[in-house]
C-alpha cells in the first residue's frame, strides 16, 4: 500500500491542504509514500490525521511539526520524547497550529526529557486543543518500546516542577486531554492550569492515581466551570477495555517514578 499511496501523492495535480487515512493496517504511509507527502504537501497542508497508521513514526511526525509551516490540525498515534531531544528543532507550525492530538512516548528514565518538550509546546501560542493520550487499537503493530510507554502511561508529566509553566502562553487552549497516561497532579498544578488557562472548558484524563483524589482535584476544575468527566478507576474496567491489547499486569505501577 506504501507504493500505491505513493503513486496518488504524486499525482495529485495540486499541493493538499488536508490529508486523512485512518487504521491502516499496511505500512501505509511508509517511508515511499511520506518523502512524497513531505516533498510535494508539507508546505500547503492545513489538515493532517493519520490516527491507527502503524507506518507512520516518531521521526515522520517530528518532520511533519518541523516542515509544515500551514499546519492547524495534526493527529498522530505517537512520538518519542527522546527524539525531540535529540533533534530539538523550531517547529514550523508554531505560528499557525491550532490542535495536537498525539501520545508524547517517554521511556523510563528520561524524565528529565519534560522540560524540554514542554518548551517546543509553549511555542504553540495558538493552540486551542492538546490531546496527549493514547489509541490502543493498533498498539501491537508498534515497536515495544512505545507499548511499554502506552503500557505505563508513560508522557509528559502535567506537574510545575516537571516544567508545565513553559505553557503559561497558550492562552487559547480550550481542551486538555491526557486519557491512558500516568498523572499524579497536586492541588497547585490543577489550580494552576484553572487559573492561567482562562478559555479552558474540558479537561479529560486521570488526574491522580487514587478515585477520590481524582475527585478532590477534579472539584477545583469544577469550581472553575472546567468540566472535568469521571473517570473509571477499576482494575476490571482497565482489562474489558485493553486487556485484548497487552497483558496488564504491572500496568499500575510505573518503576520510573521522575514526576
Amino acid at each position: 500500500m506504501d507504493i500505491g499511496l505513493r503513486s496518488i501523492l504524486s499525482l495529485v495535480p495540486n499541493p493538499l491542504t488536508g490529508f486523512e487515512l485512518h487504521n491502516s493496517n499496511s505500512n501505509a504511509p511508509g517511508p515511499l509514500s511520506f518523502e512524497v507527502l513531505q516533498s510535494r504537501h508539507f508546505q500547503s497542508l492545513e489538515r493532517l490525521s493519520l490516527k491507527g497508521c502503524s507506518g507512520f513514526t516518531s521521526k515522520m511526525a517530528q518532520s511533519v511539526l518541523e516542515n509544515s509551516p500551514k499546519l492547524e490540525y495534526f493527529a498522530a498515534d505517537y512520538i518519542c520524547m527522546n527524539d525531540i531531544a535529540q533533534s530539538p528543532t523550531p517547529w514550523a507550525c508554531e505560528s499557525s497550529l491550532k490542535e495536537l492530538w498525539i501520545f508524547f512516548a517517554r521511556q523510563e528514565g528520561q524524565g528529565h526529557l519534560n522540560s524540554l518538550v514542554f518548551g517546543m509546546i509553549a511555542s504553540l501560542r495558538r493552540l486551542e486543543k492538546l490531546d496527549l493520550s493514547m489509541d490502543m487499537i493498533n498498539l501491537p503493530a508498534y515497536p515495544n518500546a512505545i507499548q511499554e510507554s502506552a503500557r505505563l502511561g508513560r508522557s509528559l508529566s502535567l506537574r510545575l516542577d516537571a516544567g508545565l509553566g513553559q505553557l503559561e502562553n497558550l492562552k487559547r487552549l480550550e481542551y486538555l486531554g491526557f486519557d491512558r497516561t500516568t498523572q499524579k497532579l497536586e492541588k497547585m498544578d490543577v489550580g494552576w492550569m484553572a487559573s492561567t488557562w482562562r478559555r479552558l472548558a474540558t479537561v479529560s484524563g486521570k488526574l491522580s492515581d487514587g478515585e477520590e483524589r481524582h475527585k478532590e482535584l477534579a472539584e477545583v476544575f469544577l469550581e472553575r466551570s472546567v468540566i472535568c468527566p469521571v473517570q473509571r478507576f477499576s482494575y476490571e474496567y482497565e482489562k474489558e477495555e485493553y486487556g485484548r491489547y497487552f497483558e496488564l499486569e504491572g500496568a499500575h505501577t510505573d518503576s520510573d517514578d521522575e514526576y
